[in-house]
């Protein structure tokens, strides 16, 4: 059973997580992780937003991200950048 959509609100913090599947290697090397990193600066500038914190682990990533809008993670998930 899938669990219920989450309410997003205005001003306020979003926790966005990128995870590899079945716990797999996302980030094998160190230029997966600046490829990523760049990836995601062309995000927050796309959407206006500010990344508070990141970190990047083999298998996750994970970021704080505050907006004044809602549906930012959505947003910020589902980019891709030009």
């Amino acid at each position: 059973m899938p669990r219920p959509l989450r309410i997003q609100y205005a001003n306020t913090w979003y926790h966005v997580m990128n995870r590899g599947g079945r716990d797999e290697t996302i980030f094998k090397e160190k230029k997966d992780c600046l490829a990523f990193i760049d990836l995601l600066k062309d995000i927050a500038d796309m959407w206006n937003a500010r990344i508070a914190a990141y970190c990047l682990m083999t298998n996750n990533a994970l970021c704080g991200v505050p907006h004044k809008k809602c549906y930012v993670k959505i947003l910020i998930m589902l980019s891709r950048p030009a």
